[in-house]
């Protein structure tokens, strides 16, 4: 099981695992994106972050992966799915913060400035580093997301 982009370029959590059957040699596998892994809909289907950041009245929350790549948002501005390293907002205070963050492995903040994805809209950023997750750490991350969101046992599995 990893993280790894798929035909479309976008990252998702694939799992696989090989069988034989008769006399061929197959491979099973299964794909989600990642977005839709770390972002859980409740049983009202309203999106998690979207109704964390309806709660603590944010902008906007965004997971980012390790190359930069903005994965995952709630307000899905254009700079949704472009790199913040390397791409058009790689100066931007996001991309500055975001960078500082990666050299530090610690949490950061950058004051307002005006921000292009969100139509020069002054905008501060905190941006806190999710590292080496361990398994232990996922699981408890999953019970306190379905605990926070009131899924029950079950629901949500395919």
């Amino acid at each position: 099981m990893g993280v790894v982009k798929n035909y479309l370029n976008q990252y998702v959590l694939s799992a696989w695992s090989p069988f034989k059957f008769e006399k061929f040699n197959w491979v099973i596998v299964s794909e989600i994106a990642v977005s839709e892994v770390l972002n859980p809909r409740d049983v009202e289907g309203a999106e998690f972050y979207a109704r964390f950041v309806e709660l603590n009245q944010y902008y906007d929350l965004f997971l980012i992966h390790p190359d930069g790549e903005i994965f995952c948002t709630v307000a899905k501005d254009i700079d949704y799915q472009t790199n913040i390293l390397s791409g058009p907002y790689s100066q931007s205070s996001l991309g500055r913060v975001v960078r500082q963050v990666m050299n530090t492995e610690n949490i950061s903040f950058i004051d307002f400035e005006l921000y292009a994805p969100s139509g020069m809209a002054p905008a501060a950023f905190l941006v806190n580093p999710v590292l080496r997750v361990s398994l232990q750490e996922e699981n408890d991350w999953q019970e306190f997301i379905k605990t926070w969101s009131g899924v029950q046992e079950g629901e949500g599995n395919t």
